[in-house]
């Protein structure tokens, strides 16, 4: 171009050559006033640019004219050829797409040659050929005017347009956005609002960068016909198998890809059209693979329609089902499952025991399948014996049917067997059964046809509810209700309900355990039975008892099990618990026709244990001598008294504890200890006490209404005391009084004379210097008086003399005194001085049986001071006889008179009467004569 301004037109090659001009050697372009006057005059600038314009002409190759220079713009100047251009549409080119269409959506490919949206719309075949009257052609006249031309022209790309934006005949219409010119091509996706009557549609699209001129491809009213293949969408549900309430999935028949379609069960049309695709649930596809479950649906006498969207944006369609319009379920009523166990219908499974499965009312054929799980596994899935992934769930789960059946399933998939009464049955052997928790329940998860090309299981019948054969084992508080021995560290009493006859076993133990027992442990044969290596989950020091083979006389009834706590020393394992909680112990029971334990757990059945109410008891000595009564020397030792419990070793642990009290008051060194109970010696001196009956109660710390009593005499006796019983210038007689004790036997009786107004010697055992040197004699002494050994040790005399039977130490009589007369010689041994006043002091010294016969004196005292005595040796005068009368108790007639009895019976008496004055004087024979005997 020139540096000028000029001005730019162009002309078709299909108006060249109508006009009979060769384009190739002939001027094809148009005078400047023709091109003014078709309209193809556009101004272009200097630098070669023109302003903006329509091109409202056919698609077609076009010359380009210019003239280059505005000043030559005069009548009759020719334009030049410069070149030529393509014109085409917007959408360049539409057709069939690539991808599938169906009965209910159609894809038709679209190449847009500009961004923008895209809009195509498709009209019954029906409807566009009615209208196809009002589109007549409107022939151009002559002379008619570019604008006038152009004008016609929208006019009729008016009227279509209006009338594909328009209701009338429409089934479906669609927007697509084109992102970008390059690459061109996009999918528009036609979605029917109905199915069509016929296999073709009338199609149209337009772009929006040509809205203002109304321009659609094709051009012609007709449209694009384009092809709706295949037969209308019908709805098949999985499982075959299925009845009202049972869950189910949709899989759509002849619709290629159902990835984006959704079904939702409606009661008719207008609740169809109501529907959202939001509230519909995904389809499943139907392949060689099975598919994961995103949504389930549930079967409704009351919902059998199906309605359809295959994509998002599609319009609610009622599709047909596999039955006809609406879907009949080929079961009116749920399966029923049952149980046969040992041969005999049961209504639980019981762990260990093979059993069969029936289920009633299942699909007739061979390929029914089961597989089971826990409630409570159900329960997670939503009510579902597989768990649905969430809509929009499959892309990222990565867990399949099998797989999760293979993780979670207690009893893995089973065949289903029919059998002649048309009920079908799955057997369960040990091992499946002894997957089973006790107490559990677990869902019959169930598909009529494994053949289906994704399985839906559903629950069929009730939970089976498991048990073993021992059902339950608990204390049995009905029979100590009633009376009867509490469970305590002595012994436990069970109640074991059994569902089938046979015999049970059980053992206690005190602790829980890290494992079950096994039947071995039990029946503490493990050592001999079991491998070498074997460890017992517990030492056999934490076994309270055992009892074995009990018989169970009765299916489902309720056995009595005593278990007694033998070596009942075990109980002292027995854990403590918290201030206000009874202790624990833990039993595990075995059934002989099961292989299975009960309970499956270390934890075993927990008892809890009452207080033992406490036992009888006695006092006894560390030897072993049982006491009713005490008697007891002062100031005398002893080793404690213990309560000697009738059963042995009580109390064994903390929960049997008593406490012991006592009434009335012990005396002064004698304590009862509140804990162990033992009556023992108290640091002070004890007070003498006469016999004294006492009340010992044995009460529970832990239940103040268990208590035991036992009553206890008690009496604390001096050992030994002399007095003085006459005094004489040679020689003085004491009356000796001895008591032998449970603590104290009396071998020998120790006197320490001092003289009056001399220190008192400290009441013990070392004051007397000859204490130790009293010894047994030879042979017992004769009756009479007996004669103390002395000897002075400067100022004081210390004289012993060993009591009769002192040598003997076996069982003495404990109940009485005993008395003995003593001659000392004052004059002789001890040297005493007439008229010269005296005191002594008395131990007793003898053997304690209670502490392996340790010797041990007591000096006769009262408290901290020795009880002491004071005499006067007189003067010796001239020995006078002394004649006196004597009326004596005898029977002179039957005894003495020599005229009945002879004449000796007279000199008898005298002799008898004279020994028997010697004997109460204590004077030497020669000093007493008795001259006669007389009535009287």
């Amino acid at each position: 171009t020139s540096a000028t301004s000029g001005y730019i037109s162009w002309v078709s090659r299909e108006e060249v050559v109508s006009s009979g001009i060769d384009p190739e050697t002939q001027q094809v372009c148009p005078e400047l006033v023709d091109a003014q006057d078709s309209g193809r005059y556009v101004e272009l600038s200097a630098s070669g640019e023109s302003s903006e314009f329509t091109l409202d002409q056919p698609v077609g190759q076009y010359f380009l004219c210019l003239l280059d220079d505005a000043a030559d713009a005069v009548p009759g100047v020719p334009l030049r050829s410069i070149g030529t251009i393509s014109v085409m549409d917007v959408i360049a080119t539409m057709g069939q797409s690539s991808l599938p269409s169906t009965r209910t959506t159609l894809r038709v490919d679209v190449s847009a040659m500009l961004a923008g949206i895209v809009t195509c719309v498709a009209k019954t075949v029906a409807a566009t050929t009615a209208k196809q009257s009002e589109f007549a052609s409107v022939a151009l006249e002559p002379g008619m005017s570019a604008s006038a031309m152009q004008e016609q022209a929208l006019q009729q790309r008016t009227q279509i347009f209006e009338w594909l934006n328009d209701q009338d005949g429409t089934i479906a219409l669609s927007n697509t956005e084109v992102p970008a010119a390059v690459p061109p091509n996009v999918t528009v996706v036609l979605v029917l609002s109905t199915f069509p009557e016929t296999n073709e549609v009338p199609t149209w699209c337009w772009h929006s960068a040509t809205l203002d001129l109304k321009m659609v491809t094709p051009e012609d009213p007709m449209g694009m016909y384009l092809e709706l293949p295949g037969s209308n969408p019908k709805a098949h549900h999985l499982p075959t198998f299925l009845w009202p309430g049972g869950s189910f999935l949709i899989w759509i028949e002849h619709v290629p890809d159902t990835s984006r379609s959704r079904v939702n069960l409606v009661n008719s049309s207008d609740e169809c059209d109501s529907s959202t695709y939001e509230i519909a649930m995904p389809v499943v596809q139907v392949g060689f693979t099975e598919q994961l479950i995103e949504a389930y649906l549930v079967a409704d006498v009351t919902k059998r329609m199906v309605c359809f969207f295959e994509l998002p944006t599609s319009m609610a369609l009622v599709i047909a089902t596999s039955t006809g319009e609406q879907f009949e379920f080929p079961q009116a009523a749920p399966p029923t499952n049952g149980l046969i166990v040992e041969g005999v219908v049961a209504n639980y499974v019981h762990r260990g025991l093979p059993a069969n499965v029936i289920l009633s009312s299942a699909e007739p054929g061979e390929n029914g399948q089961v597989f089971i799980i826990e409630d409570v596994a159900y329960e997670a899935n939503g009510g579902q014996c597989l768990p649905a992934v969430g809509i929009g769930g499959a892309a990222e789960a990565i867990e399949t049917a099998e797989e999760y059946i293979a993780r979670v399933a207690k009893v893995q998939l089973k065949d289903a067997f029919p059998m002649d009464d048309g009920s079908h049955f799955i057997t369960l052997n040990e091992e499946d059964t002894q997957a089973f928790v006790i107490g559990g329940s677990y869902i019959v998860c169930y598909v009529g046809d494994k053949r289906d090309s994704t399985r839906v299981f559903n629950k069929v019948g009730e939970s089976l509810l498991v048990r073993d054969i021992i059902t339950n084992v608990i204390k049995d508080t009905a029979f100590e209700e009633a009376g009867g021995k509490k469970t305590t560290s002595e012994q436990t009493r069970l109640s074991v309900e059994a569902s089938l006859e046979g015999r049970v076993s059980c053992f206690i133990v005190v602790r829980r355990l890290d494992r079950t027992p096994v039947m071995e442990e039990i029946r503490n044969t493990y050592s001999s039975e079991l491998p070498e290596d074997f460890v017992p989950a517990f030492d056999e020091s934490e076994v309270l008892g055992r009892t074995l083979d009990v018989d169970v006389l009765a299916a489902n009834s309720v056995t009595p099990v005593v278990i007694d706590h033998l070596p009942y020393g075990n109980a002292a394992g027995i854990r403590a618990m918290p201030m206000g909680v009874a202790p624990q112990v833990y039993t595990w029971c075995y059934h002989d026709q099961s292989s299975i334990v009960y309970p499956d757990s270390g934890d075993g059945v927990s008892i809890e244990l009452s207080v033992l109410e406490p036992p009888d008891f006695q006092y006894q000595a560390a030897f072993g001598a049982v006491f009713e009564k005490l008697v007891l020397a002062r100031n005398v030792s002893f080793p404690p008294f213990s309560p000697a419990w009738q059963v042995e070793g009580f109390p064994i642990y903390y929960y049997d504890a008593v406490q012991f009290s006592i009434t009335p008051t012990l005396p002064a060194g004698i304590e009862l200890e509140s804990d162990a109970g033992q009556i023992r010696p108290d640091p002070p001196d004890q007070q003498l006490l006469a016999l004294m009956s006492y009340t010992i109660k044995a009460q529970s710390v832990f239940d103040l209404q268990k208590a035991r009593e036992v009553s206890l005499s008690l009496t604390v006796q001096e050992p030994g005391y002399c007095a003085l019983q006459s005094i004489k210038s040679t020689e003085a007689l004491l009356a000796c009084t001895l008591h032998d004790a449970n603590n104290f036997y009396n071998e020998a009786i120790y006197l320490l004379f001092f003289v009056y107004g001399a220190a008192t010697p400290a009441p013990v055992s070392s004051s007397f210097s000859c204490y130790g040197d009293a010894a047994a004699p030879a042979s017992e002494p004769a009756p009479g008086i007996l004669d103390f050994t002395c000897q002075r040790v400067g100022s004081e005399c210390c004289c012993w003399l060993w009591v009769p039977g002192g040598s003997d130490r076996t069982e003495r009589n404990v109940d009485i005194s005993r008395s003995l007369t003593g001659r000392v010689s004052t004059s002789g041994q001890c040297g005493m001085s007439m008229a010269e006043r005296y005191i002594f002091m008395t131990l007793a010294a003898g053997v304690n049986p209670l502490s392996d016969m340790q010797e041990s004196g007591v000096v006769y005292a009262a408290g901290d001071e020795a009880v002491i005595a004071d005499f006067t040796v007189p003067e010796r005068t001239e020995a006078k006889p002394i004649q006196f009368e004597m009326k004596v108790d005898i029977n002179y007639e039957e005894v003495c008179d020599p005229v009945i009895n002879g004449a000796e019976a007279e000199e008898q008496c005298k002799a008898q009467m004279q020994a028997e004055l010697v004997a109460l004087l204590g004077a030497p024979p020669e000093m007493i004569t008795v001259r006669s005997v007389r009535p009287g």
